[in-house]
């Protein structure tokens, strides 16, 4: 006689259902950087062409400054083209000096920072120290610019060097004091630069020194090395300041 046997059945209950993904977002895009910062950034990528477009800028000014004041007529004064009247030729020469100039930082931090990363592999640094010192030497160090800069267009410009670029102002009027001023501005700029320059190349120099004084390994017996050290020095020593 067979046993019956009750069927026990099992209902699970059903599976709760995941909650609902939370709805994507993009990631958040970085600021746009203000106008500042795209200039320094074109200047930094494109150094030459602001050298020239600092140039066009300064001798259209000029040119626009002897018109106002009646010394020229156009592109000519008194019948000469402007390059060929009076000082206007070394004027125009240290416009172009001054475009020059607002870029010298950034080809001598470029030259820098080549020989920098070429000597690497030379240097006892592991990543995370080779990019903080890497950081160090593109310091743009301006308080040091600013301030010698500074120092020096005042001392510099207020010494009379006017007075060999002050022959083509005229003698009095309105025009004496326009074309006086424009000739005291460019001066002062011109040693401003210099001397901020100046201040920059020295602090480069003595970050760049520093860093490799103490981080890079020299063989006596190969100095292949160094080679990269030799050709940014003679790079810094061949640009004019």
């Amino acid at each position: 006689m067979s046993e019956a046997k009750d069927l026990v059945v099992v209902t699970e209950p059903p599976a709760a259902e995941p909650p609902p993904l939370p709805p994507s977002r993009a990631a958040p895009r970085p600021p746009e950087p203000d106008f500042a910062e795209r200039i320094m950034l074109f200047v930094e990528l494109r150094p030459w062409l602001t050298a020239l477009i600092a140039f066009l800028a300064l001798t259209l000014l000029h040119v626009a400054l002897l018109n106002i004041a009646g010394v020229a007529n156009g592109l000519y004064v008194n019948g000469i083209f402007l390059p060929m009247a009076g000082t206007n030729s070394v004027e125009i020469v240290l416009l172009a000096f001054i475009a020059y100039n607002i870029v010298l930082p950034t080809l001598l931090g470029h030259a820098c920072i080549r020989t920098y990363d070429e000597l690497r592999p030379s240097l006892m640094l592991d990543a995370k120290a080779y990019g903080e010192t890497r950081a160090g030497i593109v310091d743009p160090f301006l308080a040091i610019r600013i301030g010698s800069g500074t120092f020096i267009s005042v001392i510099l410009t207020t010494r009379g060097f006017g007075s060999a670029l002050h022959n083509g102002v005229p003698a009095e009027g309105t025009a004496n004091a326009l074309l006086t001023i424009w000739l005291y501005v460019r001066i002062a700029v011109i040693f401003g630069l210099i001397g901020a320059n100046g201040g920059y190349v020295a602090r480069l120099h003595q970050r760049f020194t520093a860093v490799t004084g103490e981080h890079l390994r020299i063989d006596l017996f190969d100095l292949a090395p160094l080679k990269p050290v030799v050709r940014y020095g003679r790079e810094a020593l061949v640009q004019p300041r």
